[in-house]
């Protein structure tokens, strides 16, 4: 009776830990030095970028204005 106990107790905990275990977000999960600030901010540049072009080249580094082409 008692492993039958403890066997329906592990499921439960197990259960319980998939349905409400999950942090706010499964991307960043594990990962406590990104700066949601900034990732929601470049989320935003990116999503309302005026075309696609303007954000192709992207990240840590590269100048927010790039020059125009000189071709």
């Amino acid at each position: 009776m008692a492993v039958a106990l403890t066997v329906v107790a592990l499921i439960l905990a197990v259960l319980g830990w998939l349905i409400f275990g999950g942090g706010d977000d499964p991307e960043t999960k594990g990962h406590p030095d990104i700066d949601r600030d900034e990732l929601n901010d470049a989320e935003a540049e990116v999503r309302d970028a005026p075309d696609p072009d303007s954000v192709r080249d992207w990240g840590p580094g590269v100048p927010k204005h790039r020059p125009p082409d000189s071709r």
